[in-house]
């Protein structure tokens, strides 16, 4: 059933074609949430089309804005051509706009694009935060080091096939490899020193390794998706895996495949369309690795295109961007903690792909 596969593989398909921290036992967030009064919905767009986009919803006086980053800028240039990742660091907040080649650097309360605050890097990727620095990623093989006050290119990092998500632990960056749009699979994760830009190692886990998440403990959660033939035959079926940091292996494989993932308290919310025979978003305990609910969120009214879940840090309640059909504007779905009361639902832009909570004044 894995309708979300088959939406990520058309864009996917397309880019060939033309081409920060979470709350666990050992580690502490560098910038702890107090509070957050409103969320950004990072609309993905469609391939080629032109019509990224960023929406707002805003707590404190409960009002939508479908185009928030239309809205704040006076130029009326849209956002461009298929929104990738997006993160607040300090003041300001980083967007990849994957094939339009850029990172926007945007005033993290206004959206306002900053002066001077396009970086131009090709195919960029992902986005993770850490010693003052943006690090991205790239399908030229490589990750940069922006500086976050000249918005420069300050260091490119050689690394694996085709780089995608990323995670910031204990001054190293880990790096997923794909080769996803490569010749050759990569299933490499690399290491990068944080502070000198030295890549320190390398950890094997599986082909076509796309995603990267913080797990507890000084592990990683990864994720790989289906590895096809010429005939579009899976060779390689996709696999969530549990990776030790400090022996660099692999201690735990599931054998399904997850297309979404959010984590607060030691819970990770997981979305898998063939976890089950059907589409659910399951509960994890993050220190057993022990599924604890089967049905943590009630997907009545959400359709097979789940695109993106996201947890409120300062009160846990689950935000869920729905694609809705191929080609359509999609949906957004406001949970209670208990992952079962819909608080509020509402139409947003095309693939709402990333939530980015904002941190009050």
């Amino acid at each position: 059933m894995r309708k979300i596969d088959k939406l990520s593989g058309l864009i996917g398909i397309g880019l060939l074609l033309l081409s920060a921290c979470s709350k666990d036992p050992v580690i502490e967030p560098e910038e702890p949430i107090q509070s957050v009064d409103g969320v950004y919905v990072l609309n993905e767009g469609g391939f080629t089309q032109n019509n990224a986009s960023i929406s707002y919803y805003d707590f404190v006086s409960a009002t939508f804005t479908s185009n928030a980053f239309l809205a704040a800028n006076a130029s009326g240039d849209a956002l461009g051509d298929v929104a990738n990742d997006a993160v607040i660091y300090g003041s300001k907040m980083y967007v990849v706009v994957n094939n339009s080649n850029k990172v926007e650097v945007l005033d993290a309360q206004t959206l306002q694009r900053k002066s001077g605050g396009i970086v131009r890097i090709n195919q960029p990727r992902f986005l993770v935060c850490t010693e003052g620095k943006v690090f991205v990623s790239s399908y030229d093989d490589h990750v940069y080091v922006l500086d976050t006050v000249a918005y420069q290119i300050e260091q490119k990092i050689a690394v694996g096939r085709d780089p995608e998500m990323m995670v910031a632990l204990n001054d190293k960056i880990y790096v997923a490899n794909s080769g996803g749009v490569s010749e050759v699979y990569d299933n490499r994760i690399f290491i990068i020193d944080a502070k000198t830009y030295e890549v320190n190692g390398t950890i094997a886990v599986a082909d076509n390794l796309t995603g990267l998440y913080a797990g507890v403990n000084n592990t990683l959660y990864a994720k790989s998706l289906d590895v096809y033939d010429a005939g579009w035959n899976v060779i390689a079926p996709a696999k969530f895996m549990v990776v030790d940091i400090a022996s660099r292996q692999v201690s735990k494989t599931f054998d399904f495949q997850v297309e979404q993932f959010a984590a607060k308290d030691g819970v990770a919310y997981i979305y898998s369309s063939d976890y089950a025979d059907e589409p659910r978003v399951i509960a994890l305990d993050m220190t057993s690795n022990d599924v604890e609910n089967e049905n943590a969120l009630n997907l009545t009214g959400v359709s097979d295109f789940v695109y993106s879940i996201g947890i409120d840090p300062s009160n846990g309640e689950i935000w869920l961007g729905d694609a809705v059909s191929y080609g359509s504007t999609g949906k957004v779905f406001h949970y209670a903690n208990d992952g079962q009361q819909v608080k509020q639902s509402f139409n947003t832009g095309y693939y709402p792909k990333k939530f980015v909570f904002k941190n009050a004044n």
